[in-house]
């Protein structure tokens, strides 16, 4: 839902949605934080010798809905100096607060008083199943 909401409130997120921006996108889950990373593609043309870095990583966009929410850019920025140089450099934004209940908490505590909001029934479940299933198991080729 985290992930979902960002997306959808934020339309500076739509260019990277954009083919022509976007290079990959990689989602990872590890115990109960949650990570996004956009890859952009590098730019067209080189117009300084380090524009492409070393490593070949080009700038990202770095999104972690919880436990503390992040976003953060990944892009080159000029060392200090007369030289047309620079390094990655990220630059994050963290959502930090103690005290509040974390989302786990919330979820068990939803379960515990029976608001079914944030979960989905068995039927539900199985209803959209079937429609995937078809998709990721096709028993024929699909044609044309």
């Amino acid at each position: 839902m985290n992930i979902l909401y960002f997306r959808f409130a934020n339309p500076f997120l739509e260019s990277i949605r954009n083919r022509n921006y976007g290079d990959s996108a990689q989602i990872t889950l590890a115990e109960t934080a949650a990570e996004v990373i956009v890859q952009l593609k590098p730019p067209p043309q080189r117009l300084f010798a380090d524009s492409v870095p070393a490593d070949g990583m080009a700038n990202h966009f770095r999104f972690r809905p919880s436990p503390n929410s992040a976003v953060a850019l990944a892009a080159r920025v000029k060392r200090t100096g007369k030289e047309f140089v620079g390094d990655r450099d990220e630059l994050c934004l963290i959502d930090e607060r103690p005290g509040e209940e974390m989302p786990h908490e919330r979820l068990l505590g939803d379960a515990m008083v029976g608001n079914g909001a944030l979960f989905n029934r068995q039927d539900a479940v199985k209803a959209a199943r079937a429609v995937v299933e078809p998709v990721l198991n096709p028993t024929r080729p699909v044609l044309p």
